[in-house]
């Protein structure tokens, strides 16, 4: 049997109009077609979850993410499937590890997601957990100056203060985060 582009057009305007049912059979029978085809999986995911299916719908993303472990929307999506049903520790591994990996379409979902995991941590004062998540960021964006001064701040409180204070002399030795600067967008965040 050859997969052909009209099957994956039914795939893809079958997810486009919300038919999820459709979705859900014509996934399957691309699955008994073709086992090894990452999307058929993805699709069912999807369709499974819209029908409020979620551990079944973990199974099939897992199938899909472990024959294409490249998508990172497939990732993503797992982990967020993953966190509702309250497998936290997993989830948070996939959004950690997909840092490196991520496309320009959900590098701002991922901050969101990391940023969120991170401010729990904080919140809970797990210092070391947090500023995992906060490098992740980092790891996206570096010049996110806002999750640097957060990383400053836990190394300090979880007992890193020598590195902490070589980042904090990194920090200060940019020509945009000198004194009057800094002191300047406080002003202006707080008055403006």
């Amino acid at each position: 049997m050859e997969l052909t582009q009209q099957r994956l057009d039914e795939i893809f305007v079958a997810h486009k109009n919300a038919n999820f049912d459709l979705l859900l059979e014509l996934s399957q029978k691309l699955q008994q077609d073709f086992p090894n085809l990452a999307l058929s999986y993805k699709a069912a995911g999807i369709a499974l979850l819209a029908k409020n299916r979620k551990n079944d719908a973990v199974l099939a993303m897992r199938q899909s993410v472990k024959l294409n472990p490249n998508d990172d929307e497939a990732i993503f999506n797992l982990g967020k499937v993953l966190l509702e049903i309250g497998e936290i520790y997993e989830a948070e591994n996939l959004f950690l590890a997909m840092a490196g990996i991520v496309s320009e379409k959900l590098k701002q979902p991922l901050m969101e997601m990391l940023i969120q995991r991170a401010k729990i941590y904080q919140d809970k004062r797990y210092f070391a957990t947090a500023n995992k998540f906060f490098e992740a960021i980092l790891l996206i964006d570096p010049n996110l100056q806002n999750i640097r001064r957060n990383v400053m701040i836990n190394l300090q409180c979880y007992g890193e203060p020598e590195q902490s204070l070589q980042m904090i002399k990194q920090y200060f030795s940019a020509p945009e985060n000198n004194w009057d600067n800094i002191r300047s967008r406080m002003i202006y965040e707080n008055y403006a």
